[in-house]
This record gives structure tokens, sequence and C-alpha cells, in this order.
């Protein structure tokens, strides 16, 4: 297995990894996902609701609980800003 395999089992999920960023992200909104994080020996398993980060830099993984519709709102045409400043929204 290569890091970034993903194990699709009928699910609907979101993954953002952009060049410029220095995190790889995961959501999870239905079904089940796999992932395969460099240096670890055993997969990442998310359930729906959740969320794996890793850290580009630090090599680190962390896997918590997450607002789905905040993270997949641009499927549907939406941008989500919440406690955000104008300055953040327009960086």
């Amino acid at each position: 297995m290569k890091w970034g395999e993903v194990f699709e089992y009928g699910t609907r999920f979101n993954v953002n990894a952009y060049k410029e960023d220095n995190y790889v992200e995961a959501v999870l909104e239905e079904g089940k996902v796999n992932v395969v994080v460099p240096g670890q020996e055993e997969e990442v398993k998310l359930e729906p609701g959740e969320r794996l980060y890793y850290d580009l830099e630090t090599m680190q993984v962390s896997k918590t609980e997450t607002d789905i519709y905040e993270k997949t709102a641009w499927k549907a045409g939406k941008l989500i800003f919440r406690n955000a400043s104008l300055d953040e929204v327009t960086d």
C-alpha cells in the first residue's frame, strides 16, 4: 500500500490535499474509509462525522469529530465562515 490510498466502501467523503498547504485532511460524510498514513503500520479508520488531519511537517495525525456540513457545504456552492474576521475571509 502507498500513502494516500483510500479504500472506499459505498461512501461519501472529502479530501483536501493542496501543494501549498502543509496538511492533508479527510472528512467522512457517509460509509467507511480507511486511510494509509506514512509511518503508521495500521490504516486509520474513519466513521461518519470524523475528520483525519495529517500535518506534513510534523507527520502528526489526529482524528476528531467534525461538523460535516461546514466541511462539505462547498459542494452546494456555499462557503461557511464562523468566527472569522473579514480580513481572514478575504485573505
